[in-house]
């Protein structure tokens, strides 16, 4: 689940276009994703550590791809 952050980071980048947006609907998604997490460990589910520290470190490179992304979609002629 937390690598799947990453690409739908770009994608939030490229619909919505604009890098401020862009960057709070990524931090959006990142922090639900964080939320299911503890709530399904607080469930009793299994849930691996590793899990959540993937999700950790994956939050700074989703948000850089947000922005370019964003630029990416900017610069294209419409």
């Amino acid at each position: 689940m937390a690598l799947v952050t990453l690409p739908i980071a770009f994608v939030v980048g490229l619909v919505l276009g604009d890098q401020r947006r862009a960057t709070v609907a990524s931090f959006g998604i990142w922090l639900a994703a964080t939320a299911a997490l503890l709530v399904a460990a607080l469930a009793g589910v299994t849930v691996s550590p590793w899990e959540l520290l993937v999700l950790a470190l994956c939050l700074p490179p989703a948000l850089l791809l947000t922005r370019l992304a964003a630029r990416l979609r900017r610069r294209r002629p419409t």
